[in-house]
């Protein structure tokens, strides 16, 4: 199979909210499940990609 002559698609994940609450709780053993769904989660929603990307700047 000739893979160059397949159609590509660009994959990738930022960081930012993608932290799961283990990951996060492991790093801050403080931090409670509504806290990191509140500072971690963004809603199904945002208002702009400010919104989003704030998401990804709250403490750990």
């Amino acid at each position: 199979m000739d893979y160059q002559k397949l159609p590509k698609v660009e994959l990738h994940l930022h960081l930012d909210c993608s932290l799961s609450y283990d990951v996060v709780q492991k790093i801050n053993p403080s931090i409670s499940y509504e806290e990191y769904h509140d500072s971690f989660v963004a809603p199904p929603k945002c208002t702009d990609l400010l919104d989003y990307i704030s998401r990804s700047v709250k403490r750990i």
